[in-house]
């Protein structure tokens, strides 16, 4: 197979990455021994190839020994590995080509197939970069549009109905002649009582400031940006779905974050590896935090029988902080309900058990 030029091929297997669900990158090129000093060979693979190799990619942790009581032992954190992800795999799907001296073009000389990882699937791939464009005509519109502040969705009622072929009275009546609710008497109900939504009979209303939401913060933030104190109840409805709409594109993003990219952890971590494999990107974060509060922590084996084990743990920073924890490995169930029972009959600096 050959090709006119580089780019010829990089456009070609770039579509094919699109169709398929992976993206691209040149990896390197050579450059012939002649004094013309030209590229000979480039090497396009996928964004996912090689590994991620961290600056600091020295020990983050001493080993935890649970026996160690002796300030000498406290275990000492070094400097961890940033909290940040890669898409690097060491995926090993490539295309190579050679440019061909005798008829002046570009020749495929290797070309691997296989990933190992999964693609992404047909529903999200546009949020792919290599789908990510936008045309220079559109990207001059919408600097122009946001110079001169004006919301982009408010750009039909500013040119007005000369630039537009059909209004909101020509879409509804579209929709009622299309499903046939001429005659629908839920519509019908709607238009009875139409003093309670429609914003004309309820102006001469007094509410006081009252909010939708009282003082619910957690649901008010859900619309911020969408309606304000001014919003109209028909006004809100309209936001609504998009509100919600923004709700399902961050949760799709987030999702394909989660599959699509790795968090860096150090080589000997294999836990958080693991968790970065199950778990989405805010829960390994959460884990991730859990799991490096347990090297500021030093346990003490205080007894054992009956088939239990017993360990104080403390903090320490703060030495009165200390918890007793009563293993069973066997038995976590029973062990537990026995522990909340008995709480109040502990000593002293015995916060809990579990």
């Amino acid at each position: 197979m050959y090709f006119e030029t580089i780019e010829e091929a990089r456009n070609y297997y770039e579509c094919y990455g699109r169709e398929n669900g992976f993206w691209i990158r040149t990896r390197g090129s050579e450059k012939g021994r002649n004094r013309s000093n030209e590229v000979t060979k480039v090497r396009f693979v996928c964004t996912k190839e090689g590994k991620y190799a961290a600056k600091n990619q020295q020990e983050s942790f001493q080993p935890l020994n649970v026996d160690a009581v002796d300030e000498e032992e406290k275990v000492i954190p070094k400097k961890r590995v940033t909290n940040c992800s890669t898409v690097k795999c060491g995926c090993k799907a490539y295309l190579r080509i050679m440019h061909d001296k005798w008829n002046c073009k570009w020749k495929v000389t290797g070309f691997e197939e296989s990933h190992n990882h999964p693609l992404v699937t047909p529903s999200k791939r546009m949020k792919m970069k290599s789908n990510r464009n936008m045309p220079k005509a559109v990207k001059d519109l919408t600097k122009t549009f946001h110079r001169e502040n004006i919301d982009i969705s408010k750009v039909p009622s500013i040119f007005g109905g000369d630039f537009i072929g059909f209004d909101n009275r020509d879409c509804y009546n579209h929709l009622r002649n299309e499903n046939g609710l001429e005659k629908n008497q839920w519509l019908q109900g709607l238009f009875d009582i139409r003093e309670s939504w429609v914003p004309v009979y309820n102006r001469g209303t007094l509410f006081a400031g009252m909010s939708t939401t009282g003082r619910s913060e957690g649901i008010n933030s859900v619309f911020d940006g969408f309606v304000t104190h001014m919003s109209n109840l028909k006004e809100f409805v309209m936001k609504y779905e998009k509100a919600l709409s923004r709700i399902v594109k961050r949760e799709n993003d987030d999702d394909f974050k989660s599959e699509h990219k790795f968090r860096i952890v150090n080589d000997h971590e294999f836990l958080l590896k693991h968790g970065g494999k199950v778990y989405t990107r805010n829960a390994c974060n959460k884990f991730k935090d859990e799991w490096s509060k347990v090297f500021h922590c030093k346990v003490e084996n205080v007894r054992n029988g009956n088939g239990f084990q017993s360990f104080i743990v403390k903090s320490k920073d703060d030495e009165l902080e200390k918890f007793e924890v009563t293993l069973d490995s066997q038995t976590y169930e029973d062990l537990e309900e026995e522990a909340e029972g008995s709480d109040s009959d502990q000593e002293e600096g015995s916060d809990c058990s579990e």
